[in-house]
């Protein structure tokens, strides 16, 4: 009895909600619909929020009370947006797709955003195919918390998939409830724009021009509207690509050419992931790079502790482009896959070396290596997936065999994310964090591998020798982790009483080189400064410049 009495309430009380809300053409069917539709919005909302909170618990950011409102709300006109969408002609497979890609584009966002600190772009087609360099490392990022987008989406399924809720049905109580809405959630974030004077534009042209802007902008707008946003800049990704012409004035960093060329032995290392502050210490009581320690401690050895690095989407084929030529990568997209076909001065074609190689250990086609490889002046390419250890005797014994000046470089591996693969070749104790420790044992695997060819080029004595170890790019999210080391040996000895290593920057090493092989005559100086040279200064607007200069095919033109 009691039952009967509280149902027959419960329906007195339902019609005279839809009595009260003049809502009385709204039948059961239509109330189910609207129960969707909030059913929907909410799961869309909080997987953006689970993916809001993913970002803030990585940078630690404290927020203010009116920005948790404010950045809630907009995300909730964003949720609302993507409901009206789906249910203006409902489809439940439709409303499963777009579940579907809307977790698909967080989950590549987060594992992305958790190695690189930065969120998936319109530039990043650029790169789907350095997908093969990543097989094995995608896993250390994933977050069992992760199954939230997953079982959320298996909710609606389950939900939606019951008879009942198959009918298309949409009606205008609907339409205008979720517009409502919108226009509701949009007034709080509207006003904090209003006084604090700054129009907040959801599709801001200057969203990638700004470093780091994307990060900003899925803070603060939802992931999900990072993606319309890079949806809608799609066609800025074909428009970008029409030449500019140079409208600096080059003069005080173009020579003239000249045949004087560079006989010296050239062996440059790129170390990956190679952070300074594990250089030239003790660690625990252990040296991780014991073998590069002792080379910064010969005599002829210019070792620059702290350098900053420049490089963007490309990482280490970044770091390749600004140490060979001197220039910085384009803001936008990867040079080395937009640009592989330009002309490009460098160190190799500094030098006269007949035998000038690139090792590199991966496959050809790795960040446009096999291409890359002769836009930098290099004649022979050895890309093959070997250890570091491989990779270094493969490159001591060519270059002994050698009756003639060489030009070599060789890029490392081990130290790569997730450090997995060759940590426990390294026998050094590390009582820490688990991931710091393999970092580190890493580190020390690939030091170990250098010892070999360390030696000999300070035994080498025949020709002058150059050997250079720096690291392409930092990996670890510490307050450490914001430079690289430069160590430059020459067997003839380096002057560094009249150098300037403060601030030194990555495009700084090019010069600093180029000096160091006597090939201060070569046609392009280069943006940075030789960090050997106290008067030497830097372009300011070096970022711009060369832009310019990769995007116009400056040095083709300059050639011809």
């Amino acid at each position: 009895m009691p039952l009967v009495i509280m149902h027959n309430e419960l329906y007195n009380a339902y019609w005279l909600m839809k009595k009260k809300l003049f809502l009385r053409n709204i039948d059961n069917q239509s109330v189910w619909q609207i129960i969707l539709f909030l059913v929907f919005t909410l799961i869309i909302l909080s997987k953006n929020i689970y993916s809001f909170v993913c970002m803030i618990d990585s940078t630690q950011i404290n927020l203010s009370c009116m920005s948790v409102i404010r950045i809630l709300s907009t995300y909730t006109v964003f949720a609302l947006i993507i409901s009206i969408i789906s249910f203006i002609y409902y489809r439940q497979i439709v409303s499963w797709i777009i579940l579907i890609v809307t977790d698909c584009w967080i989950l590549a966002n987060l594992l992305y955003y958790r190695s690189y600190h930065d969120l998936l772009s319109i530039w990043s087609i650029d790169s789907i195919n350095q997908l093969q360099l990543y097989d094995g490392i995608i896993f250390p990022y994933c977050r069992l918390s992760d199954l939230f987008l997953i079982l959320t989406t298996l909710l609606w399924v389950c939900i939606t998939y019951i008879p009942r809720f198959r009918k298309k049905i949409i009606t205008r109580n609907l339409t205008i409830f979720a517009l409502t809405s919108v226009v509701v959630f949009f007034i709080p974030w509207t006003l904090m724009a209003h006084r604090s004077k700054n129009i907040i534009n959801p599709f801001n042209p200057y969203y990638h021009d700004v470093s780091m802007g994307r990060v900003w902008y899925a803070q603060t707008f939802s992931v999900t509207a990072h993606g319309f946003n890079e949806l809608f800049s799609l066609p800025k990704r074909w428009g970008d690509i029409t030449d500019e012409s140079v409208t600096v004035d080059l003069q005080d960093r173009l020579g003239v050419h000249t045949s004087v060329k560079s006989d010296c032995d050239v062996v440059i290392v790129l170390f990956e992931s190679l952070e300074s502050w594990v250089v030239d210490t003790t660690i625990y009581g252990n040296e991780i790079t014991e073998n590069i320690n002792l080379l910064i401690r010969e005599p002829n050895t210019l070792f620059v502790k702290n350098v900053f690095p420049q490089v963007k989407m490309g990482r280490s084929a970044d770091a390749q482009l600004i140490t060979f030529t001197g220039l910085l990568p384009v803001t936008q997209g990867i040079t080395c896959m937009r640009y592989m076909n330009n002309t490009y001065p460098s160190l190799a074609e500094a030098s006269s070396a007949c035998f000038r190689k690139i090792y590199v250990p991966t496959s050809p086609s790795a960040w446009n290596q096999d291409a890359m490889t002769y836009a930098f002046g290099f004649k022979e390419l050895y890309a093959e997936e070997v250890s570091d250890r491989v990779i270094c005797n493969k490159l001591l014994d060519d270059v002994k065999a050698q009756d003639s000046s060489f030009f070599v470089m060789m890029t490392t591996m081990a130290s790569h994310v997730p450090f997995e693969m060759y940590s426990d070749s390294s026998d050094i104790a590390m009582p820490m964090d688990y991931q710091y420790a393999k970092y580190l044992k890493s580190v020390n695997y690939t030091d170990a591998c250098l010892k070999p060819l360390i030696d000999y080029c300070l035994k080498e004595k025949e020709r002058p020798i150059l050997l250079v170890i720096t690291g392409d790019h930092t990996t670890l999210d510490t307050p450490m982790s914001n430079s690289v080391p430069f160590i430059m040996y020459c067997s003839e000895g380096v002057d560094i009483s009249d150098g300037n290593m403060k601030e030194t920057l990555q495009m700084d090493i090019y010069p600093t080189i180029l000096n160091a092989m006597g090939c201060g005559e070569y046609y392009w100086k280069g943006l940075g400064r030789n960090c050997l040279d106290s008067s030497a200064v830097r372009i300011n607007n070096a970022e711009e410049l060369s832009n310019q200069l990769i995007k116009s095919n400056f040095f083709y033109m300059n050639n011809e």
